[in-house]
Parts: C-alpha cells; structure tokens; sequence
C-alpha cells in the first residue's frame, strides 16, 4: 500500500484535533465550573475564620489592655497592704496609685464597635462588657480610696479608711477575676472551633513560621485545658501532651532556624520566650501528676504561663513592615485548572503543528503561515 500523501495525514489530524474539541470542551467546562465552585466556596470560609479571627483579637486587646492596668495597680497595693487591710509597713505608710475614669476608653471603643461588624458574638459581647463594668467597679474603688489616703484631715496614723475600704476592694477585684477569666475562656472556646479552619486556609498563603506558631496555639489549648483540670491523670493528657510536644518542635526549629528574620515579626521572640516557659512548665507538670506530686501553685503557674502566651500569640503581627520581605510565604501547589491548562485546545493546536513541522521539515515554513483552525467561542480560549 503507498503511504498517504502529506496532505491527506495533515488532514487526518484536524479531523482529529476536530474531535478532540468537541468532546473536550464540555470537559473543561465542567472541570472549571466546578473549580470555580469550590474556589468561592473556599473564599467564603477562609473570609468568615478571618473575621472571626480578627473579631476574636479585637476582644483580646480590649480584654488585656484592662488586665495590665488592674494587675499593675494589684500588685502595688498588695505589697504595702496585708489581708487585713494593714500597712504591712506602717514607717512606709501606703500609697495608692489610683485608676482614672479613662483608663479603659480603647477598651470601650472596642465593645462600642464590636457588634458592628460581623459575625455577630453576643455572648463574648455580654462577657466583655461584664468584665469592663468589674473592672470600672475596681477602678472607682481605687480612686476613693486614694483620696481618702490623701485627704489633708486624716491622721498620719490613721488607717481606718483603709481597714474600711480593703474588703470591698478586695471583693471587687475577685469579681472582675472570675469575669475575666470567663471572658478569656470563651475568646479560647472560639479560637479552638476557628483556628483549625484559619490554619487550612493559611496554608501556602502565609509564611512557614505563622502556621507553625498558629499550630502551636491549637496544640496548647487542649494541654492546658487537661493539665489544669483538678482530677487530670497523666493518662488522661498524655495524648493532648504528645501533639503539643510535637507542635512545639515544629515551631521551636522553624524560629530557630531563621531568628534573625523571625524576629522581625513584631512580638516575636517574646512570644517564643513564652512558648518554651509554658512548654517547659507544662512538661514538668506532666511528669509530675504522674508521679502525683503536682501542687496548687504549679497550677496557678502553668495557668499565668498559658495565659502569657494566649496574649503573646494575639499581640503577633506577620504583616509587621519587614516581616512580610523575611518570611516569604511558600508558593502554593498549581491546582488542576492550572496544571491541565497546558491540555487545553489552543495548547493542543500548537503541539499538532510543531509536531507536524518536525515530520515535515521542508513543509516548515508554509505550516508557520497557514491559519490555524478557529477555536469555538464556547472552548474560551483565545490565540
């Protein structure tokens, strides 16, 4: 039989190519159809973890700007007056550093705002101001006191006012604890249902450090949970203990691996001084309750320790001027609308004529010239 004339085989193949386009249109259609289905579909969640985590931080901040200046002025007062509500040293006398009526305004602004903008929290938005109004209860406390400690007409030795007032400060402080302890609770509660769905939708997108560090969170709230918990066994939070050991590791040698760059995030290094404080605490904790020697106090410690980095990790910012050029994030892996395009008709035309140029090296330069078939407008695919 005498091989097919040139013709004829260049023929063959836009018949061909012909059928290829028509069979495969409807494929890539539905393939890009569905990708972009699920693309808008990704979009909404990964929108709906950031509100609720930039929502969940602005809680934060209201929440430990508050804390700060309660602990602050509770530490003084501690130190120079006893459970008595008696100078500890009557030489010394006492000295009131009283809390103004503004102290707490980047905390009100906050809650002013927060139901503004979505999702809506009502509970967290009921629990925040719950605690502002304990601690603006303290804070009144505070200033009358100053005053009386101050007034002109009091003896020099006279501390009935302050026998008098100590109680009731002392209850006000109690009741903004148990109020701000409940309020950090829940931000956690949130953070523990959000994280996970922030961390898939930060993946690829964001540096290798903030999944690692955000990674990290989710691990130590679970560890926490169980090793503060007043019956917990070394059973009991062996597992939780593991995958926070692991988290911590992971984290622990991506910062080390790059400090310099690291630290450029701002609150970083403080934030992996507190993950090694806590990890270090929670790993002596856990030893000892099974060896069942764990304390009161070393509870108390592993909590403050947790609650350090729970600020330490909502202060963090990736996005800090210099962070973004030292961290670049990893490229993210093509999807299969990206990594088919290469199939797509358009790119199937050009391989057909190279291919048929090669066979046909005298026939080159006419196969450049000639007009390639027209692509059906419903492919999309544009020469």
């Amino acid at each position: 039989m005498s091989p097919r004339p040139p013709r004829l085989r260049v023929g063959a193949i836009a018949i061909a190519f012909a059928i290829v386009t028509a069979t495969g249109c409807a494929w890539f259609e539905s393939d890009e159809d569905a990708e972009a289905g699920q693309d808008e579909r990704d979009k909404d969640t990964i929108e709906l973890a950031e509100q609720v985590d930039f929502k969940l931080r602005s809680y934060s901040s209201c929440r430990d700007s508050t804390a700060a200046i309660i602990r602050e002025v509770w530490s003084r007062y501690d130190d120079q007056v006893d459970e008595q509500g008696r100078p500890r040293r009557r030489r010394e006398g006492v000295y009131v550093r009283s809390i103004g009526k503004n102290a707490f305004r980047t905390c009100r602004r906050v809650l002013a705002s927060a139901p503004r903008t979505p999702p809506a929290m009502p509970t967290l938005q009921s629990q925040a101001e719950a605690t502002l109004e304990a601690a603006e209860a303290f804070a009144s406390l505070t200033r009358e006191l100053e005053r009386a400690l101050e007034s002109e007409q009091r003896a020099e030795d006279d501390w009935s006012k302050l026998a008098e007032l100590d109680p009731d400060l002392r209850a006000a402080l109690k009741t903004w604890r148990e109020a701000d302890e409940a309020l950090e609770r829940s931000i956690d509660a949130r953070h523990i249902g959000n994280d996970p769905l922030l961390l898939g939708a930060l993946e690829g997108r964001r540096s290798e450090l903030e999944i690692a560090a955000r990674a990290l969170m989710l691990e130590a709230r679970p560890i926490a949970r169980c090793l503060t918990l007043a019956n917990a066994t070394a059973d009991d939070c062996a597992e939780p203990f593991k995958e926070f050991d692991a988290a911590f590791e992971r984290f622990d040698d991506n910062y080390e691996a790059n400090e310099i760059d690291a630290d450029k995030v701002f609150w970083m290094s403080t934030f992996a001084a507190d993950a090694r404080g806590f990890h270090h605490l929670a790993s002596e904790h856990q030893r000892r309750i099974a060896q069942r020697k764990g304390k009161d106090q070393e509870i108390q410690d592993l909590i403050d320790a947790y609650f350090a980095l729970v600020r330490g990790a909502e202060t963090l910012d990736f996005d800090f001027p210099g962070a973004e050029q030292a961290l670049s994030p990893r490229r993210p892996r093509a999807n299969f609308v990206l990594a088919s395009s290469w199939l797509r008709p358009g790119f199937v035309l050009a391989a057909v004529w190279a291919d048929a140029g090669r066979r046909r090296r005298s026939r080159v330069q006419k196969i450049r010239h000639r007009a390639p078939r027209p692509i059906p407008p419903s492919c999309g695919v544009s020469m």
